[in-house]
């Protein structure tokens, strides 16, 4: 024994160099995050964010449920189509376009060939709305952009044919076969017939009124030879002589007034008759 040991008490054992990383671990500070939140989430400020809890979760809970079932406002500018500017469905668009302008939406008004370019134009979404003719439907609605919904019904069209006697009588074999005015469809076989642009209602009714009724369309002969022409155009040829027939898809008024054909019934070179 060493001088000045005795005495002392036991001698204390030192901890090994695991315990001593143990021991600091359990005495250092908690991550920084945590740390964060104690140094400025005082018991003050515990108590005002429990108290505006149910008001941020009932606010986040209204946002939801508006997202989910509140539609959002219309829009402030649509665009219509509507068909050529002399057409019964341009001058409708742009009363409507009135309409619109007073409640502080802008309807623009385009001018198109008729129903079916209409319809073209709603598949692309180069159209919000579209005036469309009855019967001119495309046969796929995928045609037509898919699901369309109707509006409404703007006044009922009746198709007019419109056709000269003494034109009906020439398309006969030349023996006088049909000296009467013509009585029905296949009596435009071989006649100059007006049924507007490519891309209209008329043009496209037409065609399905001639081959319902066996009349072929094309330059053969014996074929009904289309115009493409419409409105007061096709008025005008079939005056002067440049048609011999004319289809006109409109309500009667306005056939008889824009037309020029106001008299027509009482003329004895032309003669017309409406088919249901």
């Amino acid at each position: 024994m060493e001088p000045g040991r005795e005495g002392d008490g036991p001698a204390q054992p030192e901890h090994p160099p695991a315990a001593r990383d143990a021991a600091a671990s359990a005495a250092a500070p908690t991550s920084p995050a945590r740390r964060w939140i104690s140094q400025r989430l005082t018991p003050d400020r515990r108590q005002l964010l429990w108290a505006w809890l149910p008001w941020i979760a009932a606010a986040l809970l209204v946002g939801l449920l508006a997202w989910l079932f509140v539609k959002p406002a219309p829009p402030d500018r649509l665009v219509i189509a509507a068909g050529p500017t002399d057409g019964a469905y341009h001058r409708f668009a742009r009363r409507y376009a009135e309409t619109f302008a007073a409640s502080g939406v802008t309807l623009d008004v385009r001018a198109t060939a008729g129903t079916v370019e209409n319809y073209a134009l709603i598949a692309r979404g180069e159209a919000d709305l579209a005036i469309v003719q009855g019967g001119a439907a495309p046969a796929s609605t995928d045609a037509a952009g898919g699901d369309l919904n109707a509006i409404a019904s703007l006044y009922l069209e009746p198709v007019w044919v419109f056709v000269r006697p003494a034109a009906a009588a020439a398309a006969g074999d030349g023996a006088g076969e049909r000296p009467d005015p013509a009585r029905d469809l296949r009596d435009l076989a071989g006649l100059r017939v007006a049924v507007g642009p490519e891309g209209s209602g008329t043009r496209a009714i037409a065609l399905r009124l001639l081959e319902a009724n066996g009349v072929a369309a094309g330059d053969a002969p014996g074929d009904a030879r289309l115009l493409p022409l419409t409105g007061d155009a096709a008025a005008a040829a079939l005056r002067a002589g440049a048609a011999d027939a004319a289809v006109f898809v409109v309500k009667s008024r306005i056939v008889c007034k824009r037309s020029g054909l106001t008299h027509a019934a009482a003329d004895a070179s032309r003669t017309f008759f409406p088919i249901a």
